[in-house]
């Protein structure tokens, strides 16, 4: 299962669910999605987007204060990785990392 660091929530929360705001009313998204996508190259890649809940088959991952649910074709591949994130000088990076690998 993929585990998401609680630096990789962090970012999620400012970016994506723009954390510190005052919600709209409406405002339901309190979760995110990792899901297959392409760059503008054509090139494979993996998309975050802001979600109410999971699409049939997603998976869920380990993630503190926030629910994160993975595709169903990236949930093999990312089987063990973890989701982790750090500051660098132009801002959050978020990369993958295999769970063996110290923090």
């Amino acid at each position: 299962m993929l585990q998401v660091t609680d630096a990789a929530v962090s970012v999620f929360k400012r970016a994506l669910l723009h954390e510190g705001e005052s919600p709209a009313p409406e405002t339901t998204v309190r979760a995110v999605r990792i899901q297959p996508g392409a760059t503008q190259d054509g090139q494979q890649a993996i998309t975050f987007q802001a979600v109410e809940g999971p699409e049939a088959g997603d998976a869920a991952s380990e993630a503190s204060d926030l629910d994160v649910f993975v595709a169903p074709e990236l949930a093999a591949p990312l089987e063990s990785a973890v989701l982790d994130a750090r500051e660098t000088p132009q801002g959050a990076q978020v990369f993958l990392r295999d769970q063996a690998e110290p923090g």
